[in-house]
């Protein structure tokens, strides 16, 4: 996904700044109960205890309100950006940490935006909506339908096992009665379900669809602002 279309539907801010985390290779993920995990080396000296379960090595990573995969909101960015690229490989895109979050109020004083193909995650030291203000640690990810080699969007799913991009609006309604379309003056088209902790929102249709199909292009969920 290219890094500006990211900026311009999602968050506003990340210039650029320092690619090292400071001491974020020393801190560890908390496993969820029946998680395996596996300890990944971060760097050359130091190995954090990361979440990765054997099916998310090649298999679907599920989309909710509150996670990506076994990566809930809050966890600590080291143990995130090691189990990711374990599972993805190197980012293709990170933009070190910057104190300039612009208008993005609530989002944190320090923001980092790492890339894997269709994923973008942002990684704050505000408050999560699932943890106090305690550091730097995982705020919201972005899936998008860009085109990306290493990535299939086929891995996304929703909470019942089925590709979450690609939807149509009766796809859409039959997985969850709930779901709006919205417009955005300033993205266009969204879809969203939920509110607060609990929503899910993104893309849908955008007017430049060359072949008229409306469908969800994107999903997002956690702390992050619209420029």
């Amino acid at each position: 996904m290219r890094r500006q279309d990211f900026v311009g539907l999602v968050v506003s801010c990340c210039l650029l700044a320092s690619c090292s985390s400071g001491g974020d290779s020393s801190e560890v993920a908390s496993s969820l109960a029946g998680d395996s995990t596996v300890a990944v080396p971060a760097d050359s000296s130091t190995e954090v205890n990361v979440v990765v379960r054997p099916e998310d090595i090649d298999g679907p990573l599920k989309l909710t309100p509150m996670a990506i995969g076994p990566y809930m909101f809050g966890t600590p960015v080291a143990s995130v950006i090691v189990g990711m690229t374990t599972m993805f490989g190197e980012p293709s895109e990170d933009t070190g940490w910057s104190t300039d979050t612009g208008p993005c109020e609530g989002v944190g004083s320090r923001t980092r935006y790492v890339t894997w193909g269709r994923v973008t995650l942002t990684f704050a030291d505000g408050p999560t909506m699932y943890v106090p203000k305690t550091g730097e640690r995982l705020s919201s990810y972005f899936v998008s339908d860009d085109p990306d080699q290493a990535t299939p969007a086929e891995r996304f799913v929703l909470n019942d096992d089925q590709p979450a991009l690609g939807r149509s609006e009766n796809e859409m309604l039959s997985w969850n009665r709930k779901v709006t379309f919205p417009n955005s003056e300033i993205e266009g088209p969204l879809w969203a379900v939920g509110d607060g902790m609990d929503q899910l929102s993104g893309m849908f249709a955008p007017p430049d669809d060359g072949n008229g199909a409306a469908r969800t292009r994107s999903v997002r969920a956690g702390v992050f602002c619209i420029d």
